[in-house]
């Protein structure tokens, strides 16, 4: 029988939406599912200990957790993003890692549409609006994985 992930299943690790109901660290229970991509998974969760406040929680993949590189990396990104001070950025609330070892950490909840949801608004994409171009011109200015990004792929399409 193969060995648990992080004290979980492995038939219930294979399926990030199955977290959901659980508590993680006796304060954040996961409520939905709301992204998922390669480094692991974000839901829409409650923080227990806050009057029940709306928090979203970013949890590393199960399968990266014994990847020390990986570990180093979220444990980073939990350090760099807590250190920055912008009206436009979002809080980092809490860090840490489970009983199970999962890794997570517990971020400001931002109500409205995702990046995707916009870019594809049809009527968005053909005014050329202002509010794209200045936000290319600010991301472009302050993000240098950005731009180091695009020059990789050599297209932006829209």
């Amino acid at each position: 029988m193969p060995a648990p992930i992080c004290g979980f299943s492995r038939e219930r690790m294979a399926n990030p939406s199955s977290l959901v109901g659980t508590v993680l660290s006796g304060r954040y229970r996961l409520t939905k599912l709301i992204g998922q991509g390669g480094m692991g998974s974000v839901y829409e969760a409650h923080d227990r200990q806050m009057a029940d406040r709306q928090v979203a929680v970013k949890v590393l993949a199960p399968h990266l957790t014994s990847d020390e590189t990986q570990v180093t990396r979220f444990e980073q990104e939990a350090r760099a993003a807590n250190q920055l001070r912008h009206p436009n950025t979002i809080s980092v609330l809490d860090f840490g890692r489970t009983d199970h070892g999962l890794l997570f950490m517990a971020l400001e909840y931002l109500h409205g549409e995702t990046l995707t949801q916009v870019m594809r608004w049809p009527s968005r994409k053909r005014s050329g609006s202002t509010w794209l171009s200045t936000g290319a011109a600010v991301s472009w200015e302050y993000c240098p994985c950005i731009r180091k990004s695009l020059y990789s792929s050599r297209s932006l399409e829209f």
